[in-house]
């Protein structure tokens, strides 16, 4: 039996996997191109000379981590979705996994895990690109190889969690 892996990040709410599963190569190519541009753009106005051997040596790294840390934020999501149905009993509980399914924005609970959800990928966007994506460019200062990894962090955080579903029917 074959395992199909799904990846997930910035460019890609976690809804429209399964119902558009091409989309994935079309979000990978958009999320490395962001990534580019991220790093790109921040070396500039960070006046780092050597962008092109930065954007050589660490963009498929970046990418990668970059899926890997929406990924911790997907589990996230999925952790509280199923949570909630314990938990359902308790009124402050009550439809929280379908809210952060459909719409986090109808349940301030559901608001909450799904912001929780971006902020922890943003974390690990940050600590992997410092730790790994950055760590073996020489040139880089420490000051430096964090600008670059906050950059990241700040601006290829997995923001579509928070696009509801429903919007989605409603099309």
């Amino acid at each position: 039996m074959k395992k199909n892996i799904s990846l997930y990040n910035m460019i890609l709410p976690v809804w429209i996997v399964w119902l558009f599963p091409p989309i994935i190569l079309l979000c990978i190519v958009l999320n490395t191109l962001i990534d580019f541009l991220v790093v790109y753009l921040s070396a500039r106005a960070m006046k780092i000379e050597s962008r092109k051997e930065l954007i050589k040596k660490s963009l498929l790294g970046v990418v990668l981590r970059g899926f890997g840390a929406d990924l911790i934020g997907v589990f996230v999501l999925l952790l509280m979705t199923l949570l909630s149905d314990y938990l359902d009993d308790i009124s402050y509980f009550d439809d929280m996994g379908r809210a952060i399914a459909m719409n986090p924005f109808s349940n301030i609970l559901a608001l909450i895990v799904v912001v929780v959800a971006v902020l922890i990928s943003g974390y690990f966007i940050y600590l992997f690109n410092y730790t790994f994506s950055f760590k073996k460019l020489d040139y880089l200062s420490n000051s430096q190889r964090k600008k670059l990894a906050l950059y990241l962090a700040l601006f290829t955080m997995p923001y579509t969690f928070l696009i509801p579903t429903a919007w989605v029917y409603n099309f």
